[in-house]
């Protein structure tokens, strides 16, 4: 079954397979993967921006010491 909407990480590019993941647990993949496990170009989906785990916590910790850097508490 085909995706209504494709969750792709903002960062990295990397997609959430949803179809592959077991439950609790996030699987992402690069574009070349999906499309080898699926057989479907993601790029034929609609795209909703997101960030993979991994992303998260980088971006998280880059705005934490921005912050710090203009003396705003964290």
């Amino acid at each position: 079954m085909a995706p209504r909407l494709l969750p792709v990480c903002c960062v990295c590019a990397r997609i959430r397979d949803e179809e592959e993941s077991h439950q609790n647990l996030e699987r992402w993949v690069s574009p070349r993967t999906f499309r080898r496990l699926h057989g479907m170009n993601p790029n034929d989906f609609p795209l909703t921006h997101t960030y993979c785990p991994m992303c998260f916590m980088r971006v998280q910790k880059e705005v934490q010491q921005y912050l710090k850097t203009i003396g705003r508490p964290s």
